[in-house]
């Protein structure tokens, strides 16, 4: 029974992933194990470093991301959901916590695929700074050579004929 919610979660997930990859249930599970413990862990430090005299401040391995907050609320709402005696199992192939997951991943994946859109924008923005700054130092360059060739250091037969790696 198990296997099977994991494995719809996986069906779900690869219905909205934006890579080629097919991830099977035991990867999800796999993933959400890991991602929950370690928004557990982060929660944690960041609890015991605010009861430290002082407050403590927070360290730079328990900053709190938006996906840590909503896994900590979906762990608080499913044990609030199980009755007291099975508090201690974790009820993952509840329809609601199996929704509650695919969302989680959708939205990860939404994020994630917003973050790429904009890198890819950065690195256009970056490719075009690249351009321009290539032509102002050839347009240097050859202010250079005029310069040098009016101060007579070279012949203005020297600044025509230029090596075949500068031209292009």
């Amino acid at each position: 029974m198990k296997r099977k919610a994991w494995e719809e979660i996986a069906e779900k997930t690869n219905a909205v992933n934006c890579s080629n990859y097919v991830r099977s249930g035991e990867e999800i599970k796999k993933k959400w194990t890991f991602m929950s413990s370690e928004s557990k862990k982060k929660l944690s430090l960041n609890k015991r470093e605010q009861r430290k005299t002082g407050g403590g401040s927070l360290p730079s391995g328990a900053q709190i991301t938006p996906m840590d907050e909503k896994i900590e609320d979906e762990q608080a709402a499913t044990i609030k959901s199980v009755p007291a005696k099975r508090k201690r199992r974790y009820d993952a192939e509840s329809e609601d916590s199996t929704s509650k997951l695919v969302n989680i991943e959708q939205e990860r994946l939404l994020v994630e695929k917003q973050r790429l859109r904009v890198e890819e924008d950065r690195l256009g923005v970056e490719r075009k700074r690249l351009e321009v700054e290539e032509e102002r130092l050839k347009l240097q360059k050859e202010k250079h050579n005029l310069y040098l060739c009016q101060m007579g250091i070279i012949s203005s037969v020297d600044v025509s004929v230029q090596p075949e790696s500068e031209k292009h």
